[in-house]
């Protein structure tokens, strides 16, 4: 039998579908590679990035482990070597201010109903006696009509609070109150050692407020305050600070612009001034505050310790529970904004 030859037809053809056959399987393969590329890649990166969040936070506990096995002193020792002397300045210059406007208001220097009548008028109405304080009369006329007496105190001051969060807020913090540095040290936001010359900076601003006012406006210390003495006094500085401690807290946690941390203190203050107030205290809720305006001065032992505990203790215990309450309740927000 005779074989049979295939045409040049048909050789062509098959050529053609080998060649193409061929081409689909590299072009296969080729696509297998790039399909699978990413994904190596993808989790090189996933595997570096949690290598180097696992370091980073193997690095965070060593350092806290760290920390918790330092003594006091070796703290305190950190704290100062740490500490910022335009820090420690800024807290200084801002509770002067501070205390020689609410020095001023209540020596009658800075009264606001005088820009509306004049001063010697209001005097021979209100019969301001020797050595009496307009301030103090216009509180005593406020009392009995029945007028929460002080708040335009803590207007004024808790302006004073805004200006001068907005003025060094971006150095020191603007604590310009050892109630709210304590809290702030109890909860480990600020060092020990730099709290502490922070808490004597505030202490003697606060002193050189009160010895430079009064002697430039002619102010008796001892007409400052009303030396009276009770639980009253305690309970409401310690609510007072208790709601100022919890705003400050807000402000300080959440990165917020300067203006808005400003608004959020002061409006604080003034809310637990408020509070205070209707227990008969001055609202100072600052231990400097209290310095500077003479507030503890008394010849008599028991109404001194009274008026200790009352503008000294209170507002560190009350700040400092509001401070960290705020911290409690805000801490599932806080770890999911850290994640």
């Amino acid at each position: 039998m005779a074989k049979t030859t295939k045409s040049p037809k048909k050789t062509a053809k098959a050529a053609k579908t080998t060649a193409a056959k061929t081409s689909d399987k590299a072009s296969n393969s080729v696509s297998a590679v790039e399909a699978t590329a990413p994904e190596k890649v993808t989790r090189s990166e996933v595997k570096s990035e949690t290598v180097e969040s696992a370091t980073k936070t193997t690095a965070t506990t060593a350092r806290r482990r760290r920390s918790n096995s330092l003594s006091f002193m070796e703290r305190v020792r950190i704290g100062l070597r740490d500490a910022s002397p335009s820090r420690i300045l800024a807290e200084f210059v801002g509770t002067y201010i501070l205390t020689s406007i609410v020095v001023a208001i209540l020596g009658g220097k800075f009264s606001p109903i005088s820009y509306f009548v004049p001063q010697n008028v209001l005097e021979q109405q209100l019969n301001v006696g020797q050595g009496q304080s307009l301030t103090a009369a216009v509180d005593q006329l406020l009392q009995q009509s029945g007028v929460i007496p002080f708040v335009a105190t803590a207007v004024f001051a808790a302006l004073a609070y805004v200006i001068i969060t907005l003025i060094i807020g971006r150095i020191s913090g603007a604590h310009i109150n050892p109630a709210i540095t304590i809290a702030r040290m109890t909860q480990r936001v600020t060092r020990l050692g730099e709290g502490t010359l922070y808490i004597v900076a505030q202490v003697l601003g606060a002193m050189l407020a009160l010895a430079i006012v009064s002697t430039v406006g002619g102010i008796d210390p001892d007409n400052l305050v009303l030396h009276r003495a009770d639980w009253n006094l305690f309970y409401g500085e310690l609510l007072g600070s208790l709601v100022f401690g919890f705003g400050v807290a807000s402000a300080a946690l959440y990165t917020r612009a300067m203006g808005k941390q400003a608004l959020v203190i002061g409006g604080s203050y003034l809310l637990g001034a408020i509070i205070a107030t209707m227990g008969g205290a001055r609202g100072f809720l600052n231990p400097a505050l209290a310095v500077g305006t003479n507030a503890t001065a008394t010849g008599d032992n028991s109404q001194w310790w009274m008026l200790v505990a009352s503008y000294v203790v209170a507002p560190v215990l009350g700040a400092t529970i509001g401070y960290a309450l705020y911290r409690l309740i805000s801490r599932e927000h806080r770890r999911s904004a850290e994640a």
